[in-house]
């Protein structure tokens, strides 16, 4: 192009591949326009450490590279939601089951829609109006979403309900981290700031255990990745597990602590400790900012359709994630002993012979048991572990204890079967 400076690497003659800074990168790896001293050192399987200026390396190999902060310029932070859902991030939203999760998602959509101000004032650091991605498989989107949607006074056109075609079996499940390359496509072509995943565990890949924490943290990066890239923010919702009294907030969500462990930021929805008929938003979790203020709100029907509901925030609370979660696990008189609950769950789930250990924890999970709880819980019962197999084959089996044999009946003074009254 006529008055374009032309990108030519000095050591190899090939062109610019990458920016770095005021520093590039071409085709073959050698950094141009960099000081002495600034080279990016990396290394290739099967050879030595060397820097980007000493020979070209082969297209094939896999490289380890270091490359100096000077190199990388310093990105702004951007907020969906000052101090409450970060841009390029993901998020997590946790809470129980018919607190309102999901129609304080489509109340965030709502207002990206419209081009409105999020519920404590903030305004997102986004184009107004926005689009939002949803993927959701709890609610039907021509009987619940798209009403409250309405009821809130959305652009519907701005929010989007993604599906997956497959040709093979037809309809299919989005799955993560396998579908992402579609979702990337997809942020793309509608401008979407918002991707809603909303519950996180429906969409993980079926060979992906969420209570596994190196499964987790494997799906979730290539997510993290495309939220980056794209300056999408993703807020992905969960259930809560169930808790033993002095479980923190940050640990309640379901699955591997892997899930909040790569998310930027978590949010909590529980009852307020004041008013158990209102709701509570509270942080657990922020990286990259102060932690806000609770807001509460709460569920409204503004008419006769009970589909249509909305939500209705009243401002800043005191409560805290941590003294809502101390309300909800019962904390003192009248706590639900949880410890039992799971003990009996696992007693119930061995009553009909071994188990494998992997499959149980999936199975607890989807009850909102975590993996800690399972264990503990075998402990108490004093579950048999039996290791089956050797190395990548082997695996764990589970089995309730032997029950002690009855001893046998003592007999009476006449050797009789019953004992007398007089027995001491």
């Amino acid at each position: 192009m006529v008055g374009e400076t032309a990108h030519v690497c000095g050591f190899c003659g090939a062109g610019r591949a990458e920016q770095l800074g005021p520093y590039w990168l071409c085709a073959e790896g050698h950094m141009n326009d960099a000081p002495p001293g600034m080279a990016v050192w990396s290394f290739r399987a099967g050879g030595a450490a060397r820097t980007a200026d000493h020979g070209a390396p082969l297209p094939d190999e896999r490289e380890v590279r270091a490359r100096p902060l000077a190199v990388i310029p310093p990105a702004p932070l951007h907020w969906l939601w000052p101090e409450r859902i970060p841009l390029g991030a993901i998020t997590m939203l946790d809470g129980d089951p018919d607190l309102g999760k999901s129609l304080v998602t489509l109340d965030l959509a709502a207002r990206l829609s419209r081009g409105d101000a999020m519920p404590d004032g903030a305004v997102p650091e986004v184009g107004l109006p926005a689009a939002t991605l949803l993927l959701t498989t709890e609610d039907s989107p021509a009987r619940t979403i798209r009403p409250r949607l309405e009821c809130a006074d959305a652009d519907i056109g701005r929010v989007h309900i993604i599906d997956v075609l497959d040709p093979r079996t037809g309809a299919s499940t989005f799955d993560v981290p396998d579908d992402l390359p579609g979702l990337r496509e997809l942020v793309r072509a509608t401008g979407a700031r918002l991707i809603i995943i909303d519950p996180f565990v429906a969409f993980v890949a079926g060979r992906v255990s969420v209570v596994r924490d190196q499964d987790v943290r494997r799906a979730l990066t290539p997510l993290a990745a495309l939220a980056e890239e794209t300056g999408t923010a993703v807020l992905a919702v969960r259930h809560l597990n169930k808790s033993n009294p002095g479980d923190k907030a940050i640990y309640r969500g379901g699955g591997s602590i892997g899930i909040i462990g790569a998310a930027r930021a978590g949010l909590l929805i529980a009852p307020d400790t004041a008013e158990p008929e209102r709701r509570v938003l509270a942080v657990t979790k922020h990286n990259l900012a102060r932690r806000a203020a609770s807001l509460a709100y709460r569920v409204e029907q503004p008419g006769a359709d009970r589909s249509r509901v909305r939500v209705r925030w009243e401002g800043e609370v005191a409560a805290t994630a941590a003294d809502l979660i101390a309300a909800e696990s019962g904390a003192g008189a009248g706590a639900p002993d949880v410890s039992a609950q799971v003990g009996e769950w696992l007693a119930g789930a061995l009553a009909g012979g071994p188990r494998r250990a992997r499959a149980l924890y999936e199975e607890a999970e989807a009850e909102g048991i975590s993996a800690g709880q399972v264990r503990r819980a075998g402990a108490r019962l004093g579950v048999v572990r039996t290791k089956v197999g050797i190395g990548k084959d082997g695996y764990w089996l589970w089995s309730l204890p032997p029950r002690p044999e009855p001893l046998p009946p003592v007999p009476d003074c006449d050797g009789g079967e019953d004992a007398g009254e007089d027995e001491p």
